[in-house]
């Protein structure tokens, strides 16, 4: 009633007002949400992708490290003039585990929660045992004793096998936190088309009125 007691001058500036408010609100709900989308689709740019490189690294590292097992104790049978090949390949095999403990190290500033740290110290804990359960092949392999080095190598296969599924948990974990971000931006876009598509909806009710 208010509205039609009105004068043609005070219903254009009253509709006008109602217009300008409509669209505060359509770009302050488009900024909070698409700053939403982009924080949550940004997220697998800036932790999932390099977190996953992280573990690629310990990943490559461990597997050089089995490699390098296998040729310590074949090495037996290699005649390479002066040079201690032994001692190379152990030099190389203590660099793997090194590498391997500083892709861990450098993944902790990039922990997610508290479930992500749960699986770094299992990450952790798995190379030590790994590490641990390798040395009497190596000493075996050290005395030139290459079948039971193979044997130790086959007494230990439980720790390899451990190491990697924690390494392939964590891993998953990672990739399950990518889709669930992606998830929520999804979200984040749908219920902002609905914010504006209520406001727009709300605004020619209003204004053809």
């Amino acid at each position: 009633q208010e509205y039609f007691a009105m004068s043609i001058s005070q219903r254009i500036i009253f509709l006008i007002a109602v217009a300008m408010a409509c669209l505060a609100v359509l770009v302050g709900v488009g900024h909070v949400q698409m700053s939403r989308v982009y924080d949550q689709a940004n997220y697998g740019n800036e932790h999932i992708v390099p977190t996953m490189e992280t573990l690629h690294r310990a990943v490559t590292s461990f597997d050089q490290i089995r490699v390098l097992m296998l040729y310590h104790i074949l090495s037996s049978h290699m005649e390479v003039g002066e040079v201690d090949i032994k001692a190379e390949i152990q030099k190389k095999i203590d660099e793997a585990f090194t590498q391997t403990k500083q892709a861990l190290k450098d993944y902790e500033s990039r922990l997610s929660n508290e479930e992500d740290r749960q699986l770094l110290e299992a990450d952790r804990a798995a190379l030590e045992e790994y590490k641990k359960s390798i040395a009497p092949a190596l000493s075996a392999s050290n005395e030139y004793r290459t079948d039971a080095a193979m044997e130790e190598v086959n007494k230990a296969a439980e720790a390899p096998r451990k190491l990697m599924e924690a390494l392939a948990a964590h891993i998953r974990f990672n990739t399950n936190l990518g889709n669930g971000e992606a998830d929520k931006a999804e979200t984040a876009k749908s219920t902002s088309a609905m914010v504006s598509i209520t406001v727009l909806l709300t605004a020619l009710v209003i204004l053809g009125g």
